[in-house]
C-alpha cells in the first residue's frame, strides 16, 4: 500500500492534488465574476462621473464630478417622455398585480393534487419548453394576423399604439405565469406533511389551512415577486425589442427600453450618460428593496 508523504506541519500529497484540483475549478469562474460583475460595475460607477472624448479604441477620460448626474435628474424631472416611460411601466406591474391572487389559488388546488392538476402542470410547462424567441414569434403571427381575421380587424394587434401596449402586457403576463406558478409550488412543496395533517384533524377548512400553513412557506417567495415587479417600473423594457427591435414607437417605451437602445445607438461620448443613469436607478431601487424587504420581514401571513 502506497502511503501518502507529509511533511511535519504540511499537507499530503493527496490533500494537496484535493486542493489544487478544487481551486482549478473555482479560480477561472472566480476571475470571470470579478471581471463581469465586480469591475464592470466598478467601472460603472466611475464612468458615470466621467466625460468620454474619442473612440473606443482611443478615447480617453476626464473628470466631470455630478455633470452626468444632474444630466439624468433634469431628464427625470422635467422631460415629458421619463414620465410616459413611468407610466408605462406602473401600468405594466399594477395592472396584473391582483392575478396574484388567482396565481395563489391555482397553485394551492395543484399543491393539494385536486382532479385536473396534471393538466395545469403540463399547461404550465409549455411556455418554457417552446423557448422565448419561438414563443415569441408565434405570438407575433397570432396577433398580427390569425386573431385579426378571427375578430375581422383590419390590422393586426401590434400596429396600433394602444392595442399593442395591452397585448404586449398580456403576452408578458401569460408567459410568466407558469414559471410563477411552479416556483410558488415547489415552495408549497416544502410544507411539513404532519402539519397538514394536523391541521385537517382540527377541521381547518380550504382557505384555513392555506392562509396558517401553506402561505407561511411560501409568503416570501411571493413578496419577493412583488418586489422585483416594483423594481420594473424604474428598469422594465416591456418586452418590446423581441417585438421591435430599436423601432418601438416612443408611446410603449419603458424605461429600460430607453437605456438599452440607447446604449446600443449611442456614440461612446454618451456612455457616461448612460452609466449615470444606472447609478441613479441603483440610488433608488437599493434602499426601496431593502425598505419593502423589511416590510416583508414584519407583515403577512402567520402559522399561529
Amino acid at each position: 500500500m502506497i502511503e501518502n508523504k507529509k511533511k511535519k506541519g504540511g499537507m499530503s500529497a493527496a490533500t494537496r492534488r484535493d486542493f489544487l484540483f478544487m481551486l482549478a475549478i473555482f479560480i477561472l469562474p472566480a476571475i470571470q465574476y470579478a471581471i463581469e460583475t465586480v469591475w464592470i460595475k466598478i467601472d460603472t460607477i466611475i464612468l458615470a462621473f466621467n466625460n468620454y472624448t474619442g473612440d473606443i479604441d482611443d478615447g480617453y477620460r476626464t473628470f466631470a464630478g455630478f455633470y452626468n448626474i444632474k444630466e439624468v435628474l433634469d431628464f427625470m424631472f422635467n422631460d415629458s417622455l421619463f414620465l410616459l416611460m413611468l407610466k408605462n411601466n406602473f401600468l405594466r406591474w399594477i395592472v396584473p398585480l391582483p392575478l396574484t391572487f388567482f396565481e395563489i389559488i391555482i397553485t394551492y388546488y395543484m399543491f393539494r393534487k385536486f382532479p385536473g392538476t396534471s393538466v395545469f402542470r403540463t399547461i404550465m410547462y409549455i411556455p418554457m419548453m417552446t423557448g422565448a424567441m419561438a414563443s415569441v414569434l408565434m405570438s407575433k403571427f397570432f396577433v398580427s394576423f390569425t386573431l385579426p381575421s378571427i375578430l375581422g380587424l383590419k390590422e393586426g394587434l401590434l400596429n396600433d399604439t394602444t392595442s399593442a401596449f395591452w397585448t404586449l402586457l398580456i403576452y408578458g403576463k401569460l408567459f410568466a405565469l407558469g414559471g410563477s406558478i411552479l416556483g410558488q409550488l415547489a415552495v408549497m412543496n416544502s410544507t411539513d406533511q404532519s402539519t397538514l395533517e394536523a391541521g385537517q384533524l382540527d377541521g381547518v377548512g380550504f382557505f384555513g389551512e392555506l392562509w396558517h400553513i401553506v402561505l407561511p412557506k411560501s409568503y416570501k417567495f411571493i413578496f419577493l415577486g412583488i418586489i422585483s415587479g416594483i423594481g420594473s417600473i424604474f428598469t422594465s423594457e416591456g418586452g418590446l425589442i423581441p417585438y421591435y427591435g430599436t423601432n418601438a414607437p416612443t408611446d410603449l417605451w419603458g424605461i429600460g427600453y430607453y437605456t438599452q437602445i440607447g446604449i446600443l445607438e449611442a456614440e461612446p461620448s454618451k456612455y457616461p450618460y448612460y452609466a449615470a443613469f444606472g447609478v441613479v436607478q441603483a440610488i433608488v431601487l437599493v434602499p426601496l428593496s431593502n425598505g419593502l424587504r423589511a416590510l416583508m420581514n414584519k407583515v403577512g401571513p402567520s402559522e399561529d
